[in-house]
């Protein structure tokens, strides 16, 4: 059965959280890519997946669409990314 479509969840410091667990490349970038258009700029967009091309893929999606990049971590096979919108 698919998976449902990600949500975004408000989390406590303001930004909001997109669930990409089990989205295989390029899901994650696209999902994140209609997230972030929903919020304001200076906003941040938390993501969490667990594909691991995800780290070298959220660098350049950032510099591709001119996000800024706050942190990558990544624990247990998940990925945890945080960009604040620029425009």
């Amino acid at each position: 059965m698919p998976r449902p479509a990600p949500i975004l969840t408000p989390l406590p410091d303001g930004a909001l959280l997109l669930d990409c667990l089990g989205l295989l490349c390029p899901v994650p970038m696209i999902k994140a890519g209609r997230a972030i258009r929903q919020l304001d700029p200076g906003l941040t967009l938390q993501v969490l997946a667990d594909d691991p091309g995800v780290e070298n893929d959220f660098k350049d999606w950032c510099v591709a669409n001119r996000h800024t990049l706050l942190s990558m971590s990544e624990s247990a096979g998940v990925w945890t990314t945080r960009i604040r919108r620029e425009w």
